[in-house]
């Protein structure tokens, strides 16, 4: 029996153990960013958010870091709520003309 028959017997013995790349992790963000309502995703990543509110990602953390912002870390990746960004904006005080 060959190396690589012998590694296809283990993997077919044990489907429960995936590849490297299909953590836990992996899977829970694909389903909270593929999860929608009104298709629009419930969680956003940095930069994600960072489109949404036409700012950089940079901006983004920097308002997190500070308490501006609320984040949600998922896997040790920060993602942050539509409900929040919209909040934050509605808090921005308004300029004058």
């Amino acid at each position: 029996m060959s190396r690589q028959e012998g590694g296809a017997r283990r993997q077919a013995a044990r489907p429960h153990l995936r590849s490297a790349g299909d953590t836990e992790c992996t899977r829970v963000e694909q389903r909270v960013t593929t999860f929608a309502v009104d298709d629009a995703p419930l969680l956003l990543s940095q930069v994600e958010a960072a489109r949404l509110l036409g700012v950089t990602p940079q901006t983004v953390w920097r308002l997190a870091k500070a308490g501006r912002l609320p984040r949600v870390v998922l896997c040790k990746r920060p993602y942050y709520r539509r409900a929040d960004l919209e909040e934050f904006v509605q808090s921005l005080p308004v300029a004058e003309p």
